[in-house]
């Protein structure tokens, strides 16, 4: 209880303080960028991830809670926003390219500067395009042979089944 206590009194915030209901808690967050690498990995296309730092962080909670409203009216619906630290936010832009993202980050930091906001952030995309696969070999690697326990091959794109026996 005693340790509790000096923690707000003592200015410092833990991560399941919510500053903003616009924005994720940091736990939160981190299981949203999970399921949104998931779903990238499943299905091979791609999200945009933006990392906003406070350069001021003598007036965090303030700054974070007007930047929180800015970025609720500028995103999109599908885009989540969330802690990720002490003067740090994050934003997923689900299946958004490169050129698209960096654009958001642009536009963000020209917003920010037009409310006082003293921002600076990074923008990334998920998966890396030099990593990214082209559709064909994902087509390829999926139609692989299949082997049986008792030496029977099949093509996943066969109609026929494979017993199991």
């Amino acid at each position: 209880m005693i340790a509790w206590l000096s923690k707000r009194v003592g200015g410092s915030w833990s991560r399941r303080t919510r500053w903003t209901p616009l924005l994720e808690s940091q736990r939160e967050f981190q299981r949203t960028l999970s399921k949104e690498r998931a779903r990238v990995d499943r299905t091979g296309s791609c999200f945009g991830f933006i990392i906003l730092r406070l350069i001021q962080l003598d007036s965090a909670r303030t700054s974070t809670c007007k930047l929180a409203k800015l970025l609720h009216r500028r995103l999109r619906e599908t885009d989540e926003k969330g802690h990720l630290g002490f003067g740090r936010l994050g934003i997923v832009l689900p299946e958004t390219g490169p050129a698209e993202t960096e654009f958001v980050l642009t536009d963000i930091l020209k917003l920010a500067g037009q409310h006082n906001l003293k921002i600076d952030g990074e923008a990334f995309v998920y998966p890396d395009q030099d990593e990214q696969k082209p559709q064909t070999d994902l087509v390829e690697e999926h139609e692989t042979i299949l082997e049986s326990p008792s030496g029977d091959t099949a093509s996943l794109g066969d109609s026929s089944i494979v017993s199991c026996s």
